[in-house]
């Protein structure tokens, strides 16, 4: 979690909120170590993104599922990219690629 929180300073992030999941997949019968949903994003973006377009407030902000059972640690989430296809032409893509660039080269997409 600690070099989670460290990677999304260093390229502008805040996490807003992090969620413990666990107790809830315990109660279900799955065994876990640990299992956090981490929501973050570039706050200003955020904001004025959700003020000029509210439809996407849902969608907002990006959110990571970071799981970690003994020494392995697995994080997931959406490419921001995908979310230009969505929004269509109602948002500037570059704000999605801006953020997807956070998680996968854009040569790689």
């Amino acid at each position: 979690m600690l070099a989670l929180q460290e990677s999304f300073r260093d390229h502008g992030n805040t996490i807003s909120r992090v969620q413990r999941m666990n107790i809830g997949f315990t109660r279900m019968g799955y065994k876990t170590d640990k299992y956090l949903l981490v929501f973050f994003g570039k706050i200003d973006e955020v904001r004025n993104l959700a003020e000029k377009e509210p439809w996407v407030i849902p969608y907002l902000p990006s959110k990571i599922s970071n799981f970690a059972k003994n020494d392995l640690t697995i994080l997931i989430t959406s490419n921001p990219r995908l979310d230009a296809i969505i929004a269509a032409d109602a948002v500037d893509p570059v704000i999605f690629e801006r953020w997807g660039s956070t998680f996968v080269p854009a040569s790689m997409i």
